[in-house]
């Protein structure tokens, strides 16, 4: 456990039904494995002492007998382990017989969670054996341990305060309100769900989607144990499905008939609701051992590298929220630099977009070329192409005279290339945007992306400022997405163009070019990759 990550796995033991003491050897077998290897959280599945297919014979004194001594003999187990363990069990208490999952840490019961939502349908009858969660917690005992009995009952780590779980059963998670959503309003960060669903041609997918909604709309770390080999197989067949999953994904899920766990990390300190009132429950302290982790979860290189469906809609997102500022303002034009960079595309494609849904003129659209001291050959060509072949106003404006007159007016030499020599020509070319926008009663369209604005990587009062930031939310290898699915799917001048801008190094430009005219000022020189930037 580091950082807020909790080795977790969901195990599914082969059983034999009503043979308990041999179940309960093969439990105190995977829990050893599992402290072996450095899982902080245990699930089993549900009645796996017993099997859940063991039926009446769970209400005899035989059962009632061995599942005691089993209990026993998993809790002395336990001592040795650095593990929260959940074991599914009949329950003896109250004059009744519940469906439970007993947790249990170090050589102590914390906590007995009953089943709430019992089901009686799809052939199932559980109402016949097991009575519902009470309404209220109750104290009993069990292995001559003093312990609680409740469905609202949240486990806190004492010296890791963001691992804290809470347990329910099997149909449990599909109640409208479902028992774990009390427990984790009342501050549980992972949710354990023993299981026993039988399987069907499509029941995993009906499982997996479950458990990745409840995880969503929890905002927790979700973990569900199916029981599966050695259970009866003479009405229904169960196998091995157990699933981790956080926030919404699926991160770990075996779904075969071999496969009998799943082990891997939950990321605790991104789980937990807010802002959801209060929810009375019962808290349960414990202590575990903090041991070191080397996380085998895989995280996405190219979060944001977008599938083409993804590309249209962001492009249409884009243009959609232009669309609402134009007619809310009665402005029908705009004004924008394009540079023959990335942004500057988009941003001009996105415009392109919104003036047609909406059938506005073009020619509204004034896109303005403002080269000066370091704009290359390549992209005030690209520029001048993209902007004819979308049928924007063309407007070309060479600031560089302006800039000299602006570094004799502060008393710069003009020759170094300091911060002051890159941001002069940023902020005359905002200062030209502004103006013309002034002059025509039009939006100034801001082109920097989320990437730039995230690590600060534009000209304060340059093109840091605009009436309306069409890219801020787009990050610059979702930009570099967007432009090339549009340009896969133009004809074939425009594609050439918008290719070419893909293809050029990304560059602010603000640096003479090289000799050769090539672009001597590249960003990802400076500051990095934006792969990185973005996956960071």
């Amino acid at each position: 456990m580091e950082h807020g990550f909790i080795k977790v796995k969901a195990v599914t033991p082969a059983i034999a039904v009503a043979s308990v003491e041999t179940n309960a050897q093969t439990v105190i077998k995977e829990i050893e494995i599992a402290n072996g290897e450095g899982v902080s959280l245990l699930v089993f599945p549900q009645l796996c002492l017993t099997g859940y297919t063991a039926g009446d014979l769970i209400a005899s004194e035989q059962i009632k007998s061995a599942v005691n001594d089993a209990l026993n003999l998993i809790v002395n187990a336990t001592k040795n382990a650095q593990s929260l363990v959940f074991i599914g069990a009949p329950v003896y208490a109250l004059g009744k017989i519940f469906n439970c999952a007993i947790a249990i840490n170090n050589g102590k019961i914390l906590a007995v969670i009953p089943k709430t939502y019992l089901c009686d349908e799809f052939g199932k009858n559980e109402s016949r054996i097991f009575a519902p969660a009470p309404k209220f917690s109750e104290e009993i005992i069990l292995c001559n341990q003093r312990t609680i009995l409740s469905n609202r009952v949240v486990l806190t780590a004492e010296n890791m305060p963001e691992f804290s779980v809470c347990a329910e059963l099997g149909e449990d998670m599909f109640a409208p309100v479902s028992p774990a959503s009390y427990s984790v309003v009342g501050g549980a960060k992972i949710v354990v769900n023993l299981s026993a669903f039988y399987r069907t041609v499509n029941s995993v997918d009906r499982i997996k989607s479950a458990v990745q909604n409840a995880s969503e709309r929890l905002n927790c770390g979700y973990i569900l144990a199916n029981c599966g080999e050695g259970e009866s197989t003479t009405d229904f067949v169960y196998s091995n499905t157990n699933i981790i999953a956080q926030n919404g994904n699926i991160l770990y899920c075996n779904d075969n008939f071999n496969a009998d766990y799943v082990i891997g990390e939950i990321d605790a300190q991104t789980c937990g609701v807010k802002n959801c009132g209060e929810s009375e429950v019962k808290r349960v302290f414990f202590s575990i051992l903090k041991r070191p982790l080397k996380l085998s979860r895989a995280y996405d290189k190219n979060p944001f590298f977008l599938s083409d469906s993804e590309c249209e809609t962001a492009l249409k997102i884009q243009s959609y929220g232009l669309i609402k500022r134009l007619k809310h303002t009665h402005i029908n034009k705009v004004v924008i630099g394009v540079s023959g960079g990335l942004d500057s595309t988009l941003a001009l494609l996105a415009l392109n977009y919104a003036f047609g849904e909406i059938g506005l003129d073009k020619r509204n659209i004034i896109a303005v070329s403002m080269p000066c001291f370091g704009t290359s050959k390549r992209t005030k060509s690209n520029a001048e192409k993209l902007i004819g072949l979308i049928g924007a106003t063309y407007r070309k404006i060479n600031i560089s005279q302006a800039v000299k007159r602006h570094f004799v007016d502060i008393g710069h030499d003009g020759e170094t290339p300091d911060a002051t020599f890159e941001n002069s020509q940023a902020r005359e070319r905002t200062q030209v945007l502004m103006d013309i926008a002034n002059t025509e009663n039009a939006l100034v369209i801001g082109t920097g992306d989320l990437s730039e604005l995230a690590l600060g990587w534009a000209t304060y009062n340059g093109d840091h400022m605009s009436n309306y930031a069409l890219n801020g939310s787009i990050c610059k290898t979702a930009v570099r997405r967007i432009v090339t699915f549009v340009a896969n799917n133009s004809d074939e001048k425009l594609k050439k163009v918008l290719l070419d801008i893909v293809d050029t190094p990304v560059s602010p430009e603000l640096l003479p070019p090289t000799a050769g005219g090539e672009i001597a000022q590249k960003t990802e020189e400076k500051i990095g990759p934006y792969e990185l930037h973005d996956f960071f």
